[in-house]
């Protein structure tokens, strides 16, 4: 029975043509599921690090480029598991049906998008980017923000900090500060 199969199959390719695609000279097109490399919209890219972050083979990285910031991923390390997709907030990065990426240049295999940098404003070390920052106020105005708010976002982590610091050495100094008072109640309640 396997016999009369192949040679009925064998019939059919020669008036139906053969089942596979000569694919380097005819494009394959893959199926509508498929996974090719990630593409990055640059309109809704905030360059906010959490596909840097949650990349598992380490194919996005932001470069800072002292004016600018830049996304640059990288698809010679990239392995197509769609992590960024997952994580982005914005959705700005999707999943292609693109997947023929060989060539002989590396750099030819390298996407990246680049926006104006935001910086910290004691040191200038980058914090992130200005839309990135501009989407974050946009979020948060709803709710209620300490007052040292806008000066503690212009700072990088490491001048916030000593920044914080101060502000609440400085009020520990001038004023009995509003945790000393719960403590002090509850002390006369025992």
């Amino acid at each position: 029975m396997t016999k009369w199969k192949a040679i009925s199959e064998g019939f059919r390719a020669l008036f139906k043509g053969p089942y596979t695609v000569r694919y380097p000279f005819e494009p394959s097109p893959p199926p509508e599921t498929f996974r090719g490399a990630p593409e990055r919209d640059t309109e809704k890219c905030t360059a906010c690090g959490a596909c840097v972050q949650n990349c598992p083979p380490g194919a996005i990285s932001i470069l800072d480029l002292a004016e600018e910031v830049a996304v640059e991923t990288w698809y010679g390390k990239c392995i197509f598991c769609g992590r960024c997709v997952e994580v982005c907030p914005e959705e700005a990065v999707k999943m292609s049906l693109r997947y023929s990426l060989s060539t002989y240049d590396k750099e030819e295999v390298k996407e990246k998008v680049s926006m104006k940098a935001y910086r910290c404003q004691i040191c200038g070390a980058l914090i992130t980017s200005e839309r990135h920052v501009d989407v974050v106020k946009e979020r948060v105005k709803v709710l209620p923000l300490p007052l040292n708010y806008a000066t503690a976002i212009s700072l990088c982590p490491e001048c916030r900090r000593k920044y914080q610091a101060s502000y609440l050495l400085g009020l520990r100094v001038e004023a009995k500060p509003p945790m000393a008072e719960k403590l002090i109640r509850v002390e006369e309640r025992a």
